[in-house]
């Protein structure tokens, strides 16, 4: 097809969620078509990834009621999610007690990394702020060139991003319990940020699976935290 006859096609609700799922808000779905972006065929961009995901959550919910379990999730991300948005990220894909995030597709964003670290720190300071130090997170951040577009069969597609760059961002979110920190981020993704040398402090570096070369990474000073009362 055509991008104009794609396009044509996907005005109607119901094939938008075909092609997006229930990941992209309406006022992104309208802005993708009304914009005329090639990136329902695929292409080549750079973005920033970031992987968020709930420290302790699988041993959690041996202990409770599936739907308790459940409604601390759809809690968390009701405070995860307007961060993402706020910063410009698209939540791209649920896993379940983890987010896959982009900044910079499926729409441009000329300072992906400085907001992905942003909203990072936003992120961190607002469930701190909802859930005290009953919730930890680790986030991994890293940024390069993906193939980014819809993928999929069956008459079931939907927007994805593609790449080694994506692959080290869910590696340095692991390592996260190595180092003990929330927030890290990769050598490339602090060097794409408009100051570098500000509110990060070296780890070093490690070897991840699937890559030949180590990887650097950095972590991100966290915000002050505003006491909040304990909940679930």
């Amino acid at each position: 097809l055509s991008f104009n006859e794609m396009q044509q096609g996907l005005r109607e609700r119901a094939a938008l969620h075909e092609a997006f799922g229930s990941y992209v808000d309406p006022a992104l779905t309208k802005r993708l078509i009304e914009s005329g972006s090639s990136v329902f065929e695929g292409e080549e961009l750079e973005v920033t990834v970031m992987f968020v995901d709930v420290r302790g959550f699988t041993s959690y919910s041996e202990g409770v009621h599936p739907r308790e379990a459940l409604d601390l999730l759809n809690r968390l991300f009701d405070v995860i999610v307007p961060a993402v948005r706020t910063h410009g990220g698209h939540a791209n894909h649920y896993l379940g007690d983890g987010l896959l995030v982009v900044f910079g597709a499926p729409l441009p964003l000329a300072e992906h990394a400085d907001a992905a670290v942003t909203c990072a720190k936003q992120i961190c300071h607002d469930v701190a702020a909802k859930f005290g130090d009953t919730l930890r997170l680790g986030i991994g951040i890293n940024t390069g060139r993906v193939i980014v577009g819809t993928v999929g069969g069956g008459g079931r597609h939907e927007f994805t991003v593609i790449g080694d760059v994506v692959n080290v961002a869910a590696r340095v979110e692991q390592l996260t319990k190595q180092t003990g920190d929330i927030v890290l981020i990769t050598d490339t993704t602090r060097r794409a940020t408009s100051t570098p040398r500000e509110g990060t402090r070296s780890r070093g570096s490690f070897a991840v699976k699937g890559k030949t070369n180590s990887v650097t990474v950095h972590a991100v000073t966290q915000p002050a935290r505003r006491p909040a009362p304990a909940t679930r």
